[in-house]
């Protein structure tokens, strides 16, 4: 590790990087790439330089007010590490010439933060990238060789419209379960948890509208260019709320280690629609929620990680930074509910502080460069 004012840099790494990014789209169909603008955050906090192929990520609505700039003067063979985003692929991108060509002098990095367990990246020409950061790790699971654990984090974005608002006597001692889509994970926490935890930690079902956009502007920025997924209200519901459930995900079903592999997992992901409690391998378990929720200082409710396998880059502790579930321990996490009235406001500040060490932009860059630079490279 190096240091550059103050700041510790993996392997002395000093940059340039280069992002390849989709166009954004429209509101209704806009291609958010949180994966990036998270790190791209991050690598200005070390005073790593970045270029990419496009202007992205509005800041204002000023010329200049970009994330992302493109310089003509700069390309993909001029930077020492070459980034793209998965949303390139999934907008219908071919891979840039030379990003993965044998003999290259940069290194090149995968960004894949997409739903489901088998993703385009586990096609044989990804297998030439040195790295693919991928979300939505868990341990039960097999990857491929050149895959390692990633996880969505906190962008400036979420962690301004998030911070809290007041202390946490002031919040409403309700567990907010509101989700717009459902989920195999969703659906067993609305049988098996919530009738036992509803007693002692009441369900709030209030949504917000997310078609409406909001009118302040700076939100409105915001609303446009993460596909509708920021509103103003919804971020204040949370700050107002001392609980909110995070769940997600689809069960896989259990496999021989034998079967842990390329076609016995995407057989897997095929039958991981169906409801199967039983599975403690879960795909797809991330959500904007659970980090919102974490940013918002509310105790965030999710499967235990432990028990289903759930695997980012770093830990949480269940029972200290979030409220993890399992079949086993619900009992013994409802009576601690009702018998100890501080612990959601313990676990609320320890979630909040944990998220902001280990997943704010400067944390994720910093990771990035360990896994390009250090014991983490394939």
């Amino acid at each position: 590790m190096s240091e550059t004012g103050g700041r510790k840099i993996p392997g002395g790494f000093t940059g340039p990087v280069y992002f390849h990014l989709a166009p954004p789209g429209p509101p209704d169909r806009a291609v958010y790439q949180h994966a990036a603008v998270c790190l791209a955050e991050g690598l200005g906090e070390l005073g790593i330089p970045y270029f990419s192929n496009r202007d992205y990520w509005r800041t204002g609505r000023g010329e200049n007010d970009y994330l992302f700039r493109k310089d003509p003067r700069v390309g993909q063979e001029d930077c020492r590490v070459a980034v793209i985003d998965r949303c390139w692929f999934s907008s219908g991108g071919k891979f840039p010439p030379r990003l993965v060509r044998p003999g290259r002098r940069h290194l090149a990095v995968c960004l894949d933060l997409s739903d489901g367990h088998v993703t385009p990246s586990w096609r044989r020409d990804f297998s030439r990238f040195d790295c693919i950061l991928r979300g939505h790790w868990n341990r039960n699971c097999y990857y491929p060789k050149n895959f390692r654990p990633w996880a969505f984090g906190l962008s400036r974005r979420i962690i301004a419209a998030a911070a809290p608002a007041g202390p946490f006597s002031a919040r409403r001692r309700v567990l907010l379960a509101n989700f717009r889509l459902p989920h195999p994970v969703r659906t067993m926490a609305e049988k098996v948890f919530y009738p036992r935890l509803a007693p002692v930690l009441p369900l709030d079902r209030t949504a917000e509208g997310w078609e409406e956009a909001p009118a302040d502007p700076e939100a409105r920025l915001f609303w446009e260019q993460t596909g509708r997924r920021h509103h103003p209200a919804y971020f204040r519901r949370l700050k107002e709320s001392a609980a909110s459930a995070a769940f997600s995900g689809f069960f896989l079903p259990s496999l021989p280690r034998l079967l842990r592999r390329p076609r016995g997992e995407r057989l897997a992901a095929r039958l991981g629609r169906r409801p199967d409690p039983e599975s403690r391998r879960v795909s797809q378990w991330e959500s904007w929620r659970f980090w919102e929720t974490l940013a918002a200082g509310a105790a965030a409710v999710h499967l235990d990680f432990e028990s289903y396998g759930l695997a980012p880059p770093v830990l949480p502790v269940n029972g200290v930074h979030y409220l993890g579930l399992s079949p086993e321990n619900l009992d013994r996490t409802v009576r601690r509910l009702a018998d100890d009235p501080g612990w959601l406001e313990g676990i609320s500040a320890a979630g909040r502080d944990w998220a902001l060490k280990h997943y704010g932009p400067r944390a994720t860059a910093v990771r990035f460069l360990e896994a390009i630079t250090g014991g983490t490279r394939p």
